[in-house]
């Protein structure tokens, strides 16, 4: 015999789902913006510094100011705001910046 829901078992379990996907939520808003303090806190320290980005759930330092990539030489500072290239040099092996490990 086939259990079935009742629909007030379903619409029940619906709520407990939003529940825990709104506790889910509120908890990676939290890391993000500690991750988000941390970076903020780097530059008050030393606004000179190489950027830190985010990728995925990791964080990452570049080692050099600028760099040559397709032929073209870029600012870690404006490769830093380009989350697509990221993720490029990211899948690539980029060896220009470092993960950085709490």
């Amino acid at each position: 015999m086939e259990n079935k829901l009742t629909l007030e078992d379903a619409i029940a379990k619906i709520a407990e789902l939003e529940a825990q996907i709104k506790q889910e939520r509120e908890g990676a808003a939290a890391i993000f913006a500690e991750l988000h303090d941390k970076v903020k806190l780097q530059e008050k320290i030393n606004p000179n510094a190489l950027p830190v980005v985010v990728i995925g759930k990791d964080q990452y330092q570049f080692t050099a100011g600028k760099f040559r990539y397709n032929g073209k030489i870029i600012e870690a500072k404006e490769a830093a705001s380009d989350k697509a290239l990221l993720k490029e040099l990211l899948e690539k092996g980029f060896g220009g910046f470092q993960k950085i490990v709490d």
